[in-house]
């Protein structure tokens, strides 16, 4: 899939929330949310990292299709180092990263489709062994 865009719809920075370790963030995509070019709705959410570090982000909903993204906020734009769609099985989203330098990084909880709202669970948790199993970004050609 191709990048979806730098999420710069509007003026200024659409808000972010904190993503706790080892927590389950609740949210919901409503109409009002920040757009993708694709029309897609999207809420960001942030995590502090230190070089090397690896993490899993996974993002279930029983009303859309999740998509994921990671990366850094760069002069006020959104600068995605990786993606996933169904990692997590079924339409729900698992991405296994390493930071690659200390500091905040991003994740952009996502519709797949255009128009899709609901509730969604986003949850971060340590992975020790993501570097074991080569999986700090989603792998091309897999098909969606």
């Amino acid at each position: 899939a191709p990048p979806r865009g730098d999420g710069a719809t509007s003026a200024g920075l659409p808000p972010m929330r904190p993503l706790p370790s080892g927590a389950a963030a609740a949210g919901t995509l409503q109409d009002g949310d920040p757009r993708l070019e694709d029309g897609s709705l999207y809420d960001l959410y942030f995590f502090a990292a230190q070089a090397g570090q690896a993490v899993t982000v996974e993002m279930r909903s029983p009303a859309f299709d999740a998509y994921l993204s990671w990366g850094r906020m760069n002069g006020g734009k959104f600068e995605e180092l990786g993606w996933d769609d169904n990692g997590a099985g079924g339409t729900d989203a698992r991405l296994s990263v390493t930071a690659p330098a200390g500091g905040v990084y991003v994740v952009r909880a996502n519709a797949r489709r255009a128009g899709q709202t609901g509730p969604y669970t986003l949850a971060l948790t340590p992975s020790a062994d993501a570097d074991a199993r080569g999986e700090t970004d989603a792998k091309p050609g897999g098909g969606s």
